[in-house]
């Protein structure tokens, strides 16, 4: 120290009001620097925070990635899946028409068959009554050339 740093010493400790003043300036830059090196630490801690939460959204963009990969990949195997079962049911399908169809041929060929015994039935009555009519017709025509043949002897004979 010099006689002039000695001298503003002597000045500041005779005179209270210097004093206080020199004081609280002094505190005041105390606080600012204190407030720096806070600022500073909170500057690191934001750095820090940067740095931590880049290297997060790089983890959780990963897995994103990754999740939508998985995602994708479960996806078309779901859609093979189910293109397959739409294609065993759609061959199901095609195959109950079949049937359907092949039943209702049947069904109807039956019908058909029942039709044409019935009409054949109907005429086969109809025949019959035709040939009872017939010889109805005949057994009264033999009578009376029955009849005439007996006359016709008596006549001759």
């Amino acid at each position: 120290m010099n006689l002039l740093d000695i001298g503003l010493f002597l000045d500041l400790v005779s005179n209270p009001k210097q004093y206080q003043a020199k004081l609280k300036e002094l505190k005041e830059y105390d606080d600012s620097l204190k407030a720096n090196i806070a600022l500073s630490h909170d500057v690191a801690d934001i750095e820090t925070a940067k740095s931590l939460a880049a290297k997060a959204l790089t983890e959780a963009t990963a897995s994103i990635d990754a999740a939508k990969e998985q995602a994708e990949v479960i996806i078309a195997n779901a859609r093979t899946a189910y293109e397959s079962r739409f294609a065993a049911l759609a061959q199901k399908e095609r195959e109950a028409d079949e049937a359907v169809a092949t039943k209702n041929r049947i069904e109807a060929a039956h019908a058909a068959r029942e039709n044409a015994i019935a009409q054949l039935e109907k005429q086969l009555t109809k025949r019959s009554e035709q040939l009872k009519q017939d010889e109805a017709s005949l057994q009264a025509r033999l009578a009376e050339v029955s009849e005439r043949l007996d006359k016709l002897k008596s006549v001759m004979g």
